[in-house]
């Protein structure tokens, strides 16, 4: 019964005084200031472009003898285009923007009589 009351007690003292430890040879971390936040802005300027190739091909109408039609074509298409977008006075933004829609997609139609003769 003494040994474990004397266990008990030696864990208790342990236990609240219980502390992280520290060398003596290492430098304390030194906390800095943060930084100030950047303001927020919504100016800028930008480009942008993009393109691609379509194609389609179409049947309609096509049973036995019946007039139909088929349609097929494809081609190339893009765009290209800029602006800016300064802010000015607090929270109000203006811009400018251009852009420009390219494309060569080109196609033929035929008709079912001139298909079957």
């Amino acid at each position: 019964m003494l040994m474990r009351n004397l266990f008990l007690a030696t864990a208790a003292v342990v236990t609240l005084t219980a502390d992280e430890g520290s060398a003596a040879d290492l430098p304390r971390p030194v906390t800095k200031v943060p930084a100030p936040l950047p303001t927020k802005s919504w100016s800028g300027c930008y480009v942008t472009g993009g393109g691609g190739y379509g194609f389609w091909k179409e049947t309609i109408g096509f049973s036995g003898t019946a007039v139909g039609r088929r349609a097929a074509g494809g081609g190339w298409f893009g765009t290209v285009g800029g602006g800016c977008d300064p802010q000015v006075s607090g929270s109000w933004v203006i811009g400018v923007l251009g852009d420009y829609d390219l494309g060569g997609i080109r196609g033929d139609v035929a008709d079912a009589s001139t298909l079957m003769a």
